[in-house]
């Protein structure tokens, strides 16, 4: 059995329903793609995402217009350890960590991001840097300003690149362990809205989504200059609704590339050659309702589709050796209002 966390929301608010449990463990069988449910913690209030430092779950609480909050907890009995911190800005969406867990760069849509320490035992201290980001995008309905979505640590950990769907750019920080230097823009295409990225594993390469135009960029350079070299469409021509593109993640394997698109309620495949130049490998219905979130098991057998509003999590099995799909899926779990799942 492989444990699995799982992230959703129990507070109602403003844009979101709740019908969850805050964190919900569960142990997935890697043999039949079954989910068992184990426990679950509701002290973890809206819990919209998770990140994992080895025995301790880093929680990000939904607090809607209010400033979000970040807090720990003890992975195997949910104990909190140490304070809930504001993150000062509202609708909190990510935490990012540290490679040696010893600092989180926190995003917030609707407020900037904050940088907190994090104590030997897994505990958050209060927010010692916060960034607000001028500007805005090409669509004043939804980019009216700044809205950083992810941040991700590049992989010589020292620097953070910060997505901002408001600002149609990624920010560009050096990271001194502490605190984040200067921003310097990566700009993408006008309308893109960037929301999350992820870096190749061995190459100097990331790959970006766009929220509002479903479309995947590929950017080559280094931790200081970054050209684009490639984009590619995460939905068909015929596609008449609005993009939504939501989740990126790459196989273990290093061989493929999966992104989630909501308002199509599709996953996409793309296979990743030696280069790191993507080609499209298919795309398959996530069988429920706005899938948020992806996670790949750490054997490579199993994609999870976090299905948020038909509020269940499917998985879907995968060549190991290659992460492409098989057409199979294991049995689905009910699982109200998720909004991510980590191993």
């Amino acid at each position: 059995m492989t444990r699995i966390f799982i992230g959703s929301l129990n507070i109602p608010g403003p844009w979101f329903h709740a019908t969850g449990e805050g964190i919900t463990a569960c142990d997935l069988n890697e043999e039949t793609g079954e989910i068992f449910r184990v426990s679950s913690c509701s002290n973890a209030e809206n819990a919209i995402w998770l990140t994992r430092a080895g025995g301790t779950l880093l929680v990000a609480s939904e607090r809607y217009l209010e400033p979000g909050e970040i807090s720990a907890f003890d992975s195997k009995d949910f104990t909190r350890i140490g304070h809930v911190q504001s993150t000062l800005g509202g609708a909190i969406c990510h935490i990012a960590l540290s490679s040696n867990r010893r600092a989180a760069v926190v995003s917030n849509y609707l407020g900037g991001v904050t940088v907190h320490a994090l104590g030997a035992s897994g505990e958050v201290a209060a927010a010692h840097q916060h960034i607000v980001y001028p500007g805005h995008g090409s669509d004043l309905d939804r980019q009216e300003k700044s809205h950083p979505h992810q941040a991700a640590f590049a992989p010589d950990g020292r620097h953070v690149l910060v997505c901002d769907l408001g600002c149609d750019c990624v920010w560009l920080h050096a990271f001194d362990g502490k605190h984040l230097g200067e921003a310097r823009a990566i700009a993408v295409a006008p309308g893109s809205g960037p929301r999350h990225l992820v870096f190749h594993p061995a190459l100097p390469r990331f790959y970006v989504l766009g929220e509002l135009d479903a479309k995947l960029r590929v950017l080559e350079g280094n931790c200081e200059d970054w050209r684009e070299i490639a984009v590619h469409a995460t939905l068909p021509e015929t596609f008449a609704d609005v993009p939504a593109g939501a989740a990126l993640e790459f196989h273990p394997s290093g061989k493929s590339l999966f992104v989630s698109n909501r308002h199509s309620d599709t996953a996409v495949c793309f296979a990743v050659d030696t280069l790191g130049d993507l080609a499209l490998a298919g795309s398959f219905s996530v069988r429920g309702k706005t899938p948020r979130d992806i996670a790949l098991s750490p054997s490579g057998r199993w994609l999870l589709s976090v299905n948020q509003d038909s509020h269940e999590v499917v998985p879907f099995e995968l060549d190991p050796a290659t992460g492409q799909p098989t057409g199979t899926h294991g049995p689905v779990f009910p699982c109200g209002s998720p909004c991510c799942a980590v191993f």
